[in-house]
């Protein structure tokens, strides 16, 4: 007799290694994708968000620009999980320490699992050139191992900007490989993921924000999105998203407790199924300050 289904969010175990085995496939059939295995942040990248105006210490994942209002030192752990699969998950840990007028950052992340496992280090600088103007730059490098292939590396740079265009409108924009850095692989090429990104905000009251965002990989469709984000406590930060391309919804809330402060984000696919991403932060010397 054949044993009944158990379902967890939704999927059954029957479903569970047809999900796996169908995500499998999207890596190995568009490997910039699988390439680009930097962490989502909770409150911007899993969410949807281009993530050009991202201002967090989880900046140095999507626009190193944004790290340029940190005033201490911080650092951070962080796990993304994709589809509630542990093999299409992402480990994290990062760093971040202003010094002479400058943020000096570094980040390491892991993902994939027994036969294709990725890691990637990030070291980053970011700077505020004027009162409506940061700038950063960082330095990617990737290690890519797959069974039965020899180890592969590669070397990217990825930059971008923010301004403040008055008190309320603000824009940025950052470029992921902008030199269209490639892959070679046994005597052949491959590409690493180009991905263009602007996003402008508007804040009609102080505890509000709107983003709009527009993202664009190299050969694939541009993906629009859309962000409310609400300080409804001194310490609490809440996030709704909505993205294009194909259609999904995202929630996140921050959470700042003395010097941690904890932060989740949720993203559904339609057909996937959930992702989901924590964060947990340590700030050295931690004052509370409204962004």
């Amino acid at each position: 007799m054949k044993p009944p289904a158990i379902r967890i969010f939704g999927i059954s175990s029957y479903e569970r290694p047809i999900l796996f085995c169908f995500c499998l496939s999207l890596i190995f059939m568009a490997p910039s994708n699988a390439q680009h295995s930097s962490f989502k942040s909770p409150l911007g990248g899993i969410l949807g968000s281009s993530g050009a105006l991202e201002k967090s210490p989880w900046a140095i994942f999507s626009n190193p620009a944004g790290l340029s209002v940190l005033k201490k030192p911080v650092g951070g752990i962080g796990y993304q999980n994709d589809f509630y699969l542990k093999e299409l998950s992402t480990r994290t840990a990062f760093a971040s320490v202003p010094f002479h007028g400058s943020i000096f950052s570094g980040a390491f992340t892991h993902s994939g699992y027994q036969h294709f496992r990725k890691q990637q280090y990030h070291l980053a600088l970011s700077k505020n050139l004027a009162p409506w103007l940061n700038m950063g730059l960082r330095f990617n490098y990737h290690l890519r191992y797959l069974t039965g292939r020899k180890n592969q590396r590669l070397l990217t740079l990825d930059a971008g900007w923010q301004l403040a265009a008055s008190e309320k409108i603000h824009l940025g924009f950052h470029a992921l490989n902008p030199a269209r850095s490639q892959w070679h692989i046994e005597g052949q090429k491959e590409n690493h993921l180009v991905v263009l990104a602007t996003s402008v905000d508007y804040r009609p009251v102080s505890d509000v924000r709107l983003e709009a965002g527009l993202a664009k990989k190299l050969a694939f469709p541009p993906t629009l999105s859309m962000m409310v984000e609400s300080q409804v406590h001194e310490a609490v930060t809440i996030k709704g998203t909505a993205v294009s391309a194909p259609l999904r919804f995202g929630l996140g809330t921050g959470i700042i407790w003395q010097s941690l402060g904890f932060e989740m984000g949720l993203m559904h696919h339609e057909t996937l199924g959930f992702s989901s991403a924590f964060g947990l932060l340590y700030h050295l010397n931690h004052t509370t300050k409204k962004p």
